[in-house]
């Protein structure tokens, strides 16, 4: 059963490209859930490129596609905030990762990967200033893989040709932050994106995003270098941040033009990339040890909640541009978690132990034109920094280069699956992706 379904889904992939027209299967299981596969990178009413709403970071699509405004050291998360790339380099942070994502169950054969590679200093690393101010650069590659098909043209329906199509980008960050108390990053990244279904289809794209961090108990104890801090003995830790991202800017209603055409392609006219807008609220508290000028965290609870809204849509034969939050209401969707049938909502739960292990799971509700889908994932993740403080809080013996080591390395392991929830009543027409695995790889090197 399902491989006919799928056949019937590449087959009306297929004829959206020959017709133009919009295919209504496939706009449902891509627009319910920005995280559905879209072959040819084409979603709903003429959409191209909707492969750039697939997840890139797999501890973000843990918690729930979030990442606009949560704080993390996930070299990925760049790709999802660029501002992200900012915060990170207060602490001078150089780091590289890599993630997988299986395929969905009833996609067979369709999986896709991510690289990061980032690097950031902070002035006060090279030359004595009195500015708190750090900036990064980084590099990181998204490619989305199909099985191979065999197309026929309704002109020579006889005479097939072979096709392996893909899609991929190319994105190049670059991020400032500073910190004076309160912490503020912006960013910004250039993406090269490619598609090869049947012809390749190329776009030129940018990233915007800020975030702010708000790390109150430093705050509150009105001291930054001394807030509630002793040399050795208990302390708490809480933090609230905010971000704001728009993604895929800069070609938002196009007039399709092929490069490289094969046989039986047919430009397109009102095309669009999904271009989004995400915004949220992240807030954590845990518990601090202190000895001398190690501080380990024993035990942290994090929560966050993002909105996300599309800024281009079809609107009958027109293509139509929403700016700044588009449908978000900050206020009543962010803050108070209300329900908003015209926007997607992302939450997200961690829990670390020692900094060395930590749990979480998320979950995704669809927004104005298929809300009745709903994605939850969960996993956990391992994370090398816990125990290189164990060892540095209990060790005797003094070894500055072992101990350098420890101070600045990281490895984080990180493993989850993810499984749709589709109503009995759409299951017959929609069919259900179900589940499907991913994982992740990161190290870092930073001053924490």
């Amino acid at each position: 059963m399902n491989k006919i379904i799928l056949l019937l889904f590449t087959f009306g992939i297929y004829f959206t490209e020959l017709s133009g027209q919009v295919n209504t299967q496939n706009s449902v299981l891509h627009q319910g859930n920005q995280s559905m596969p879209s072959p040819a990178g084409i979603s709903y009413a003429g959409e191209i490129m909707s492969f750039l709403t697939l997840p890139i970071s797999a501890e973000s699509y843990m918690l729930g596609t979030t990442g606009t405004a949560r704080l993390t050291d996930d070299p990925m998360a760049v790709a999802i905030n660029p501002a992200q790339l900012g915060m990170q380099t207060l602490k001078s942070q150089y780091a590289a990762g890599y993630s997988f994502f299986d395929s969905y169950k009833l996609y067979p054969n369709i999986w896709h990967k991510s690289l990061a590679f980032n690097a950031g200093l902070h002035l006060n690393d090279f030359i004595e200033s009195n500015i708190p101010l750090s900036f990064g650069i980084g590099y990181s590659s998204f490619y989305n893989q199909y099985m191979t098909l065999w197309i026929a043209t309704f002109e020579n329906p006889f005479n097939s040709f072979k096709i392996n199509p893909y899609e991929k980008t190319n994105m190049y960050s670059f991020s400032v932050g500073l910190d004076y108390g309160v912490k503020i990053s912006a960013g910004t990244t250039y993406k090269q994106c490619i598609v090869d279904f049947n012809g390749t289809r190329k776009r030129n794209l940018y990233d915007f995003g800020l975030l702010i961090h708000f790390p109150m108990h430093e705050l509150l104890a009105g001291n930054r270098q001394n807030s509630n801090v002793v040399e050795t003995g208990f302390g708490y830790s809480a933090d609230i941040s905010l971000g704001y991202t728009r993604n895929n800017l800069g070609a938002e209603a196009i007039k399709e033009e092929i490069s490289e055409p094969r046989p039986g392609d047919v430009s397109i006219a009102n095309l669009y990339v999904p271009s989004s807008v995400q915004t949220g609220l992240s807030t954590s508290f845990g518990l601090r040890f202190i000895n001398g000028n190690v501080t380990w965290i024993p035990l942290r609870v994090s929560y966050s909640i993002e909105e996300k809204d599309m800024l281009s849509y079809q609107s009958g034969s027109t293509i139509k541009h929403q700016g700044v939050l588009g449908d978000i209401n900050f206020y009543n969707d962010v803050v108070i978690g209300k329900t908003n049938s015209s926007t997607t909502k992302h939450k997200g739960l961690r829990i670390d132990f020692g900094e060395f292990v930590s749990v979480l799971s998320g979950r995704t509700d669809g927004g104005y034109y298929f809300p009745f889908l709903r994605e939850e994932v969960s996993g956990w993740v391992i994370n090398s920094r816990g125990l290189f403080k164990a060892i540095l809080i209990s060790s005797e013996r003094e070894n500055a280069a072992f101990e350098y080591i420890l101070r600045h390395l990281n490895i984080q392991y990180t493993n989850g699956k993810s499984e749709f929830f589709v109503p009995p009543s759409t299951f017959l027409f929609f069919g259900n992706p179900g589940q499907r695995k991913f994982y992740s790889i990161n190290i870092s090197w930073s001053n924490w």
